[in-house]
């Protein structure tokens, strides 16, 4: 892969758009002596202003792509470039461009630090120049409401102010890029959505490069691009909205007087995928487009039900991706993937 230099993905020198912020290529790491394989052949791009996902379970790879493209870990082969630089090659020079924030609540911060003590010290990290960082500091602390508590220890903030806290030292020096892994993870709702509305805020005002780890579904969607990876290897990746569409599933709830006679037998139908009992509902997935539910309970002398029916999102991509058999993980004795 040809390497580029950091000045042309600089918005003020002019941008190639053809080039990708952040390009990994056939990346493989492995732990143990080879044993365990974190990543397995990851390949995947991300565009300037783009937020792409890594979605997976814990042990799927995630946080090891992170620290590879943050420049904190080797890789075993393949390659990984940040804004045109090699990350196993030259790890220091990508560390000056991007904004890295580790897995853990604050695990960035100093507990015995104030809120105003954390962001000076990442501040005379960076090198930043006072003039540029009081402006960016204090707009900062609007955006995370964090202002009153410039006095308070951070190891007496809460989950959600410590990732805010965390968010803001990364984004001391006004990086171009970030690599976030699992940012959320462990924050209250409403810490949740501030935070990816502070995301989109940088995206759009400074059409920011973001890579980011999650384990949450409906966090991947809000993504403009995802993969989702299990094992170390990726097993679908695309626009959220365009692989719910491709997989064309319906989630359905059903209500009978029988409920496990009607949990065996749709257990037993192909387009039938995730049946399980939750109280006395039965909840599946239907692949099939044109599988006709109503028609098959009838036939069964399965008359008297209600349903209720919605969308499939990105949790259910998921499982029906791992269900086949080029993923090598098949469902169990249950009809669940294991």
């Amino acid at each position: 892969m040809t390497e580029v230099s950091e000045q042309s993905l600089d918005p003020a020198k002019g941008t190639d758009k053809a080039l990708p912020v952040i390009a990994v290529d056939d990346l493989h790491k492995s732990y143990g002596r080879k044993r365990v394989k974190a990543v397995d052949g990851l390949s995947f791009r991300v565009e300037k202003g783009e937020i792409f996902g890594l979605l997976g379970p814990d042990g799927a790879g995630k946080t090891s792509v992170i620290q590879i493209l943050a420049g904190v870990l080797s890789a075993n082969r393949g390659t990984a470039q940040v804004a045109g630089i090699n990350c196993l090659r030259a790890p220091e020079r990508v560390k000056r461009l991007i904004g890295y924030m580790p897995q853990g609540l604050g695990l960035n911060l100093y507990d015995s630090l104030s809120v105003a003590e954390n962001i000076e010290f990442f501040r005379q990290l960076r090198q930043v120049p006072a003039s540029q960082f009081y402006e960016n500091r204090d707009r900062l602390l609007d955006m995370t409401r964090l202002s009153p508590f410039l006095d308070r220890p951070a190891g007496k903030l809460s989950g959600g102010m410590r990732q805010k806290l965390a968010l803001i030292c990364t984004l001391v020096h006004l990086p171009d890029i970030l690599l976030l892994d699992e940012p959320t993870t462990g924050v209250d709702p409403i810490s949740r959505r501030d935070f990816w509305t502070i995301i989109h805020d940088l995206v759009a005002e400074r059409a920011v490069t973001v890579l980011l780890t999650t384990s949450y579904m409906d966090e991947a969607e809000r993504c403009h691009e995802v993969a989702l990876m299990h094992a170390g290897r990726e097993i679908a990746s695309g626009e959220p909205e365009q692989l719910i569409a491709e997989m064309g599933a319906v989630n359905i709830a059903l209500r009978c007087a029988e409920p496990e006679r009607l949990l065996n037998l749709v257990r037993r139908w192909p387009e039938v995928e995730n049946a399980a009992l939750f109280g006395s509902e039965v909840r599946l997935m239907v692949t099939d487009p044109a599988f006709d539910l109503d028609a098959a309970l009838h036939a069964a002398d399965i008359t008297d039900f209600t349903q209720r029916r919605n969308p499939a999102g990105l949790e259910e991509v998921f499982v029906h991706a791992l269900r086949q058999p080029e993923n090598g993980v098949g469902s169990g004795p249950d009809g669940t993937v294991p």
